[in-house]
Parts: C-alpha cells; sequence; structure tokens
C-alpha cells in the first residue's frame, strides 16, 4: 500500500527543532527555510558555542542580522522570537551541555540535524576524529532510550565519505579502521606520533575529513539503534540556486575558494583535469533534502512505533528490542561518557540519502571554468591582477607556473607594499593557495558515481506542492546561466562588493590587463637583451646559419 505523507507544512506545524551548526552554511539555510515556509513551527534551538569574545546569545543576534534572513525579515519581522539557544562546546566530552540543558533537549526536541563538523580537510587526526566523530556519538548519548520525544535524528554527512571507491550507493561501507581501535590509540599517541601514522590510517582516502566522516557513519550504525536516524550525504556544496537569495553563500571552501581567488587574480595555476565530473551542488537543494529527510525519518517512525509498538514512559522513542539490554551503555546519569555498544545494529534500517547533481545533471571542471572565464569578464571583481587560470594535470607544470606566475609576483608585490609602509600579505595569500591546491587536487582529478535510489525515494514521498517548494530536482539547473548567479554571489556575499560599481571594475580591469602587456613585454625585451649581451643570441645565430648551410648543401648534393 503506497505511504501517503503529510505537507511539509503541517508536519512542522507545533514541531521543536535543534541543531548544530546552527551558524553555519547549512545551518543558517536550514534555519531560514523552515521559518518562512513552515510559519507554524513551535522553536528552533541552536547549540551555540562561545567564540571570540562572543557569548551565544551576541552569537543568536548576529545571525538574526545576516543577509540570509533579508525576505524572512520583510515577511515576518518577528521571526527571531522562534529562535532560542543552548551554550555548548562540541570539542567537550561532555559537549558542554548543562543538565538543564540536556533537560530541555530530551523533553522537548521533535528533530535533531546535526551539521556540525570541522571544515578543515587537513585537520590534525587528534582534532578531526574529536570534531566528526566522538561529537557524533556524544549527540548520540544525549538522546538516550525512553528518555525523549524525537521522532527524527539528521546527521549532515559528505558524499565524499566513501572516496576509497569510484562507486558509491546509498549505504553504509565497512571502513578500513575500527573507529572504536583508532579511539584508543588516540588516548596514549603523541600528536607526532599520530601525524606520522596518518598516512597509512588514510589508506587511499585523502584527507582526515573524509575518513572522519566516514567513521562518524559507522558509529550511527552502530551506536543509533535506539533513535529513528537518518544520513544525508551532499556533494560540493556551493551558493544557492534561488533560495534565499539566488547566489547566497557564506562558504569560501572548495571550489568557491578557487573561484574567488581568481576573480581576484590570485590564483593562476591549478592542478585539474577538465573532464572530472564536478558534482556541484546548490545550498538550497542540500536544505531542502535536510529538511524533507527530516519529515519522511519521522513519519515512518511513528508509522512503524503505532504498527510494532514501543517501550516508552513519555510517548517517545521507538524501540524494535534491538537494544533491551543496552543498559550499560546508556545509564541513567547524565555522562555523556562513550562506551562500546553492547549489540550490533541492522545498518540497513537507517536511510542514506545522496543529494548531489552528476547523477542526472552532470557538468565538468572545464565547463564550470569557461563559465567562470566568461562571467567574469562580465561582472569583475575589484581584483589585485588580471584574472587568469592555466589548468594541467602535470604536478611538474604547475609548479612551474605556480612558482613564475604566482611565487615571483608576490614577492615582488609584497616588496612594494613594505616600501610604501603596507602590511605585506600576498606571500601568504599565496601560501594558503599552494596549500588549498594540494588538499583539492584529489576532487579536481577524479570523478565518482552516486546512486541516487533513496533520494528519489525521498522526493516522491513529497506532496506535489512539496516538490516545487523542497525541490531535489537538480535537472532544472542550466549551469551555463546559473555561472552568473555564481560569479555575482561570490562578488556580493564573500567579496562584499557592490553591483554598482561594476562599471568602474571593469576600467579597473581593462587597466590592469595593459599594466600586465607592459610588464610581459617589459620582461621579454629584458630577457632578450640579456640573451644578446651574453652572446647567446650570437652564438644561436651562428649555429643556425651553419646548420642551414650544411642541410641545404646535403639536400642538393
Amino acid at each position: 500500500m503506497e505511504r501517503h505523507y503529510p505537507l511539509m507544512r503541517d508536519f512542522y506545524d507545533g514541531k521543536t527543532i535543534a541543531l548544530t551548526g546552527g551558524t553555519g552554511f547549512i545551518g543558517q539555510g536550514i534555519i531560514e527555510k523552515l521559518l518562512r515556509c513552515c510559519p507554524d513551527v513551535k522553536k528552533i534551538i541552536l547549540l551555540i558555542r562561545n567564540k571570540k569574545n562572543q557569548t551565544p546569545q551576541e552569537r543568536l543576534k548576529a545571525l538574526t542580522e545576516l543577509p540570509v534572513f533579508t525576505l524572512l525579515r520583510e515577511q515576518r519581522p518577528d521571526f527571531a522570537e522562534k529562535l532560542h539557544f543552548v551554550a555548548c562546546d562540541l570539542e567537550a566530552k561532555d559537549l558542554g551541555l548543562s543538565e538543564e540543558s540536556i533537560d530541555l533537549l530530551q523533553q522537548e526536541c521533535d528533530i535533531f540535524v546535526h551539521s556540525a563538523a570541522t571544515v578543515r580537510f587537513n585537520e590534525h587526526l587528534r582534532l578531526a576524529f574529536e570534531v566528526n566523530v566522538q561529537c557524533t556519538r556524544r549527540l548520540l548519548k544525549v538522546f538516550k532510550p525512553n528518555k525523549n520525544k524525537l521522532q527524527a535524528f539528521v546527521h549532515v554527512s559528505t558524499a565524499y565519505s566513501q572516496t576509497d571507491r569510484v562507486e558509491v550507493d546509498e549505504k553504509f561501507y565497512d571502513c578500513s579502521i575500527d573507529y572504536l581501535d583508532l579511539e584508543s590509540s588516540l588516548r596514549w599517541m603523541t600528536d607526532d606520533m599520530i601525524t606520522q601514522l596518518t598516512p597509512q590510517l588514510l589508506g587511499k582516502r585523502p584527507n582526515t575529513y573524509t575518513l572522519t566522516k566516514a567513521l562518524a557513519e559507522e558509529a550511527i550504525a552502530r551506536e543509533g539503534n535506539h533513535l529513528p536516524m537518518c544520513i544525508v550525504r551532499p556533494s560540493m556544496i556551493i551558493p544557492a540556486f534561488q533560495e534565499p537569495i539566488p547566489g547566497w553563500c557564506t562558504n569560501m571552501y572548495g571550489p568557491t575558494a578557487f573561484l574567488v581567488a581568481y576573480s581576484m587574480g590570485v590564483v593562476r595555476a591549478l592542478i585539474a583535469d577538465t573532464n572530472t565530473v564536478a558534482d556541484l551542488i546548490p545550498i538550497d537543494f542540500v536544505v531542502n533534502g535536510v529538511v524533507a529527510a527530516a519529515m519522511k525519518t519521522a513519519s515512518d517512525h511513528i508509522e512503524r512505533r503505532s504498527s510494532m509498538g514501543y517501550h516508552s514512559d513519555s510517548g517517545g522513542s521507538f524501540s524494535d528490542g534491538s537494544n533491551e539490554d543496552s543498559d550499560s551503555s546508556y545509564s541513567d546519569e547524565c555522562s555523556l561518557s562513550l562506551h562500546t555498544p553492547v549489540k550490533p545494529f541492522n545498518r540497513d534500517s537507517i536511510p542514506i540519502y545522496h543529494i548531489n547533481s552528476s547523477t542526472v545533471n552532470p557538468t565538468t571542471l572545464g565547463d564550470q571554468a569557461e563559465y567562470a572565464f566568461h562571467y567574469y569578464d562580465i561582472f569583475p571583481a575589484q581584483a589585485i591582477r588580471t584574472p587568469y587560470l592555466y589548468i594541467t594535470e602535470s604536478r611538474l607544470l604547475y609548479t612551474a607556473v605556480a612558482f613564475t606566475m604566482q611565487t615571483i609576483p608576490a614577492y615582488a608585490i609584497d616588496a612594494c607594499r613594505t616600501i610604501v609602509g603596507k602590511r605585506r600579505k600576498m606571500i601568504n595569500i599565496n601560501n594558503r593557495i599552494q596549500k588549498s591546491v594540494d588538499v583539492i587536487e584529489f576532487f579536481f582529478t577524479n570523478s565518482f558515481k552516486f546512486g541516487i535510489e533513496k533520494q528519489k525515494e525521498l522526493f516522491n514521498a513529497l506532496r506535489p506542492e512539496d516538490q516545487k517548494t523542497f525541490s531535489l530536482d537538480v535537472r532544472v539547473i542550466d549551469w551555463r546561466k546559473y555561472g552568473e548567479t555564481y560569479a555575482r554571489g561570490c562578488n556580493r556575499f564573500l567579496l562584499k562588493q557592490d553591483e554598482a560599481k561594476y562599471p568602474e571594475n571593469k576600467k579597473a580591469l581593462q587597466r590592469l590587463k595593459l599594466m600586465d602587456k607592459a610588464v610581459y613585454s617589459a620582461s621579454a625585451l629584458g630577457v632578450f637583451g640579456l640573451a644578446v649581451a651574453s652572446g647567446f643570441v650570437s652564438s644561436v645565430w651562428d649555429l643556425t646559419g651553419y646548420l642551414t648551410e650544411n642541410i641545404g648543401t646535403s639536400l642538393l648534393g
């Protein structure tokens, strides 16, 4: 019998949602979407930590003033009244949560979304493991069996959690190492020992981010048996396609970082295969996927609970009996200490949803580079140098071009800045770019095939009107047209540049091009002059004459 799922607006009516990463790119999008499209949501609780001398309360207030809520401020000026926070520290063993905060989450939270993670790909393994794996496990412990009213726990992972394989389906895969063994080892190993061992632990994986995200999924499969759960795996997240504002972005990572660096003229060379599939996904599709996955997970949970029975004093968590003997792992104390799970869990019962574009609407890195070149000529940023990018698969060629066109100019520009009394910065920017190229090279030279059967099921679970409002259909993206949205969005939201200044930027770009021609011409004349002065040109001329004369004589005779 075909299931009929509720309208999203009706489902979220009266619900309390809590989330980590609420001040981040994905979190901001989720909050905005829920408050705008499901206005009867009861409450949204953000787990916020102290940062840069800002209290969680100050950070929450600053959040409500961001551009992402521009449309919402116009439609519902009082939207901030539904936003609340609990103080936390996701790197702490107790998550920095008070007993009152834990009680609040257990007694009021209907939907929990865990989107927080370390976004540094090459983070030290100890810290990456602590934030991406241990934090996830501790959050699972917050919602103890029969102690909560939770209907859905959504874990935001990444489509690249399984980069040790080319074809990736929406399912769990065995990791090369056991996260419990790694946890034990990290307790006694020094940071230097971990650093030396990391390449061996990574195996075919490119970095600690992908490894620890895979380990977090494994922890969920083995320790999340007491919760209604799902996992959402987005691919490379880029600026908004349409909502809440076309081009909206707060995240300068991955391909977006290089697009911005290109527009400013500070990155000149890149290691990439232009035929590599660029699995890009605008943030609004990711947000829709998370919000829809929560609805479906909760609805399926309620259906199972009513048909099979459940064990709860508060009308909450569903149990199929798989965790009846797990009291030693989940005690009634408020401690969030971690223990080995007593029983393995049937991982097939936790759905995984890929939110990506390449399966049905692929684009290549070469295409994206072409669109960037085109639109940044029309909508130029305030560049430091003329935008130019040499793309090669050769590490040797990349090194030569980067040294000639990035490193040497960086030192020259900083020398000039020092002379006029300004702080040097181009060398540091160049060093960061070089490190970023090393990190992203793997993703710019490898293509993956992602299955989307579960994603299709998720989309089909939505009512027709919701399929428009919470669309997952990436076939509507015209990548060439979206290139304009991408470029202008980066200029507006990341570089904070006024679109009214595009004519002025175009004139400045023309001046930079003329300056480049003058510098290259002068450099060429200088090299030629040195060659003449050293007698090199004369020697080459004499050799050419000798070869011509002898070759001509041989041919005639």
